[in-house]
């Protein structure tokens, strides 16, 4: 399809830009350098936004995405009219091989407006997973990102979110040092792919698992779609990243808040996701750490502990949480060992993070058992850990 839509474009850029055509730029340029930069745009703006009461996905919305992805491309001065303009003739062509489709419905404040219908949602999809890491910043990379010296990374983004000029022009490494030490530490992270969760995760999707349930009992077809089509991309990105190591870029919202431009596979991303991954610079676990991985374990199984007061396991103070997972360590364990039959693990609040902690705890144990002194081996805490705990609201 890929190939089809580019031959489309080609010829139509022929026969329907003229010289004195505002689109004539587009073929001054070669499509086939920025086209992959436009299918995460086109994969991400033709699913319904999360956690919206509105589904509708707008046209308009869609046009000045892609528009705004090649003006940035080749650093064009912006032009609303011109932006639109070129992503119409992109989703031109969509319509045409029958990818989507364009009607009019009404707006949000009842106005009639145009919206698009996903026709051929796999044409898409298949178009977003035969990307290439590296091509494009929504996926991640295999090597470090440059660090920040300005407002603008070399690759085009702006190191904040925000349409005030004179916020851009004050932020310098200069007067602003630890924004920049933020960010070009987070770039220097490297992540890999958990290659034990990864293949629970493929056949959790291929048998309809319960630890995809939010999938299977969403009564939205739109939402259902959405989901499984997040949940597939997970892993197929999982799948180009086995055993290597992959970097984000990031940047800051107006408020200061630190996002990664990758989609989906991050650390900021569902709980799929982060139970995907590891961190690259691994670790001794040491007491604390050991420590913090059991009360990740509680947090993240959040179900009753067996309390009076009936306090879920995500509630209750620290110190139990910890004592609360030692005393159950078989039990988590065992998920660890065969979570295809042990399977209690998927009733739990965030069932990828949870079997993530409990196949860490089982790697730790083990360690213990070969490499640990002798007399003390149980509380020998050197094994090296590259899991990354997730801590919110505490």
């Amino acid at each position: 399809m890929k190939d089809k839509l580019l031959q489309n474009l080609k010829y139509r850029m022929e026969l329907e830009i003229g010289n004195r055509s505002p689109l004539n730029y587009l073929k001054e340029k070669d499509i086939s350098e920025y086209f992959d930069s436009l299918i995460p745009i086109i994969y991400l703006y033709t699913r319904p936004k999360k956690k919206s009461k509105d589904s509708t996905i707008y046209f308009s919305e869609l046009i000045m995405a892609i528009g705004n992805e090649v003006r940035s491309k080749y650093k064009i001065k912006r032009n609303t009219n011109l932006i639109a303009k070129t992503g119409a003739f992109f989703a031109y062509t969509l319509e045409h091989f029958g990818i989507i489709r364009t009607f009019k419905t009404n707006g949000k404040s009842g106005h009639q407006a145009y919206a698009v219908e996903v026709l051929n949602d796999e044409a898409i999809v298949k178009m977003w997973e035969s990307i290439k890491v590296n091509k494009t910043i929504s996926l991640p990379a295999l090597t470090p990102y440059s660090p920040w010296a300005s407002c603008t990374h070399e690759s085009g983004v702006k190191l904040i979110k925000t349409r005030c000029r004179s916020v851009l022009k004050k932020v310098t490494p200069e007067t602003h040092p630890i924004v920049f030490e933020c960010v070009n530490r987070s770039q220097a992270v490297g992540w890999n792919i958990n290659g034990d969760i990864h293949k629970i995760q493929l056949w959790a999707l291929k048998n309809k698992a319960e630890a995809f349930s939010d999938i299977w009992n969403s009564q939205n077809p739109e939402a259902k779609s959405t989901k499984l089509r997040e949940a597939t991309s997970i892993n197929n990105i999982a799948k180009q990243l086995l055993n290597k190591t992959f970097y984000h870029l990031y940047y800051l919202d107006f408020r200061g808040r630190k996002y990664p431009t990758t989609t989906y596979l991050h650390e900021q991303g569902t709980d799929q996701a982060k139970g995907l991954l590891l961190r690259n610079d691994k670790k001794k676990i040491g007491k604390e750490g050991f420590f913090w991985l059991l009360v990740s374990v509680a947090s993240n199984w959040a179900g009753n502990c067996g309390r009076e007061d009936g306090a879920k396991t995500d509630k209750i103070p620290l110190q139990e949480r910890y004592e609360w997972v030692l005393d159950n360590e078989e039990i988590f364990l065992s998920y660890a060992d065969n979570p295809k039959i042990n399977t209690g693990w998927m009733a739990a609040d965030k069932p990828w993070q949870l079997l993530a902690a409990c196949n860490e705890l089982k790697k730790l144990r083990e360690w213990q058992y070969t490499y640990g002194v002798h007399y003390n081996r149980w509380n020998d805490f050197d094994y090296e850990s590259g899991l990354e705990c997730f801590i919110d609201g505490l």
